[in-house]
């Protein structure tokens, strides 16, 4: 029955969509955004159900296009009473280019978005995004700062000093890092029985006219 098998293979479907989003970056002057580039700053989300995560963006406010260092260090944890744990996926400086959004705010920064394309798993419960400008053994002092969010949910974001302490001891920022996570559930759409059949009788059939020539 392989020809079954590749009938539910054919029937598989993936669209990309918005599983996780933290709110846009806040434009009202009043917050303004955690320093990344000094240190490791995390936001947690929690995930209702299963899903294929395809990309993570976030936003950054800089006094300077050279002030993002070219790569953006990112990483999954996992909850440890309401601050980051164990890592779980990334904990790598991904080299992805900054788009300016046109935006700039009263004090000289410009706003950024960034898209670090990724592939992984992750089930039902709550987690960390973890971000920082270059890699996580760099933490000289730079002005990129990551977005606050407008809406934001879930908890304050935290901080940790750069490099990584053993273990890193965790501090509240006091506000939201603007984010979201794209990707998909895992689905597989099965065809009506009668498509099955048809599709599998007309594989039989030239099966057999082959071995008929």
């Amino acid at each position: 029955m392989w020809f079954v098998g590749a009938v539910f293979a054919l029937a598989t479907t993936v669209q990309a969509a918005t599983i996780i989003s933290n709110g846009a970056p806040d434009h009202t002057g009043t917050a303004y955004g955690a320093n990344m580039s000094e240190l490791l700053v995390a936001e947690d989300f929690t995930l209702a159900g299963t899903f294929d995560i395809s990309n993570i963006r976030f936003w950054s406010l800089q006094l300077a296009a050279a002030d993002y260092r070219g790569s953006a260090y990112w990483a999954i944890f996992d909850d440890n009473a309401g601050t980051p744990g164990s890592i779980l996926q990334g904990n790598v400086a991904a080299t992805v280019a900054a788009a300016a959004t046109g935006f700039a705010t009263g004090f000289g920064y410009a706003e950024y978005v960034f898209n670090i394309p990724v592939s992984f798993q992750l089930t039902a419960g709550t987690y960390w995004l973890a971000l920082h400008n270059g890699a996580i053994s760099d933490g000289t002092a730079a002005e990129m700062l990551w977005s606050n969010s407008a809406t934001g949910g879930g908890l304050a974001g935290v901080y940790t000093d750069v490099p990584l302490a053993a273990p890193p001891i965790w501090i509240e920022v006091g506000q939201e890092g603007a984010f979201l996570l794209e990707g998909s559930a895992p689905t597989s759409e099965v065809p009506e029985p009668g498509t099955v059949i048809l599709l599998a009788g007309g594989l039989v059939f030239g099966a057999y006219l082959r071995r008929k020539r």
